[in-house]
């Protein structure tokens, strides 16, 4: 993936946005949707069901690391209709996954 790399989401449907990384920033450019996201370890299935969520602040986005340094895949979801996010990895993180 180019870095940053700028993504559109299709509603409805979980869609990965960032595989095997450690620290990634991940954003929303567009405001006509709500947008949620969940991770999964690399290599482990992808999510299935949209209750597998926490939302993604459109405002700030969430900056996400790893704390044991295994990758994980970032996955993200629209709910009501198609969106943009902006994806930069490789950057500081806030939101510490204990894996």
């Amino acid at each position: 993936m180019a870095n940053p790399d700028v993504i559109t989401i299709t509603a409805g449907s979980w869609q990965k946005v960032a595989t095997n990384i450690t620290s990634v920033h991940v954003r929303p450019l567009s405001d006509t949707s709500t947008y949620t996201w969940t991770y999964r370890d690399t290599g482990d299935p992808a999510p299935t069901l949209a209750t597998e969520q926490a939302t993604l602040p459109r405002d700030t986005g969430l900056s996400i690391c790893t704390e044991a340094g295994s990758g994980i895949d970032i996955y993200v979801w629209c709910k009501s209709v198609d969106g943009v996010v902006r994806v930069d990895e490789g950057l500081t993180a806030t939101y510490l996954i204990d894996g």
